[in-house]
């Protein structure tokens, strides 16, 4: 398998999840994680209940945050995580879970890609007495994920096609590599990677352990070159109008073609059926 013409896209924190547990540390989280959350909202987001093990709050795109008697558990997903996670670790008092990430644009099949991984992986294994769990998942939509590890244990490997998880076309033939760490294993590398200047290197440092302590080969986190061109997040505004240019904007323009194009917009209620005239977009929903 040649893996020369890789690219490294990026590496980060993708997930984290921490809770605050002594009384002042408390008062700076919880406010801090609401101006997250208010971000998120100001971004299109909507807000949804939320809870876990007791805690009960609110989740808005990629933050969520739950209260408990005096403590505060917080979690931040992809993008809230990559910009806040330091910040996060720095008023917990405890991180009970970090993932970190690296994204490789592979030459050829992702697929392909994977299934070598898995092999890798199946021959180191039975080396070490089959001890070591390797499972596959394939799902209607293309995607192809390998899982190293139990979920349960305290560090658990994935990679998987992340252009068949997000059709961004930023994502387009890459494999994403993640290591979940969870408990203390999880607060000890936060806290270590907290103390970097400059913590990439520690996070591919650690990806690279784990990956090659199950016999795969970390394609990329040296040799290749590191372009580090994560693309925007998108929102659920964002996401709709994905949602509307791929599954309705087809049905519009076939409308269209047969004629009727103004039933089209009025049923979309584009047009003031009293003034046969588009309707003004864009308006203001403050008032």
């Amino acid at each position: 398998m040649n893996i020369d013409g890789d690219v490294l896209t990026s590496v980060d924190c993708d997930y984290i999840t921490a809770r605050g547990l002594e009384s002042d540390r408390l008062g700076e989280l919880h406010p801090w994680a609401s101006g997250l959350f208010r971000t998120e909202s100001d971004f299109g987001n909507k807000s949804h209940p939320w809870g876990m093990a007791g805690f009960k709050g609110w989740k808005c795109g990629e933050v969520e945050i739950g209260v408990r008697e005096k403590d505060c558990l917080v979690r931040l997903h992809s993008s809230a995580a990559a910009r806040n996670w330091r910040r996060l670790v720095q008023l917990s008092g405890v991180v009970t879970r970090i993932d970190l990430q690296a994204t490789v644009k592979v030459t050829g099949s992702t697929t392909e890609r994977i299934e070598y991984h898995r092999k890798e992986a199946l021959a180191h294994s039975h080396k070490m007495g089959g001890q070591q769990i390797v499972r596959r998942i394939d799902d209607n939509r293309g995607g192809y994920t390998l899982y190293l590890g139990a979920r349960e244990s305290n560090v658990f490997g994935r990679i998987y096609d992340k252009g068949a998880q997000d059709s961004s076309p930023h994502y387009k033939q890459c494999v994403r590599f993640e290591v979940q760490f969870n408990k203390r294993l999880a607060q000890h590398i936060a806290y270590a990677l907290e103390k970097h200047s400059s913590p990439k290197p520690a996070m591919s440092g650690y990806l690279r352990t784990f990956l090659e302590s199950r016999g795969v080969t970390p394609p990329g986190f040296g040799a290749a070159q590191l372009t580090y061109c994560s693309p925007r997040k998108r929102s659920d505004a964002d996401r709709k109008l994905v949602w509307l240019y791929e599954a309705v904007r087809p049905s519009v323009l076939a409308l269209i073609a047969l004629g009727r194009g103004t039933e089209v917009l009025t049923a979309l209620g584009l047009v003031d059926e009293n003034e046969s005239s588009l309707v003004h977009l864009d308006h203001d929903t403050t008032n």
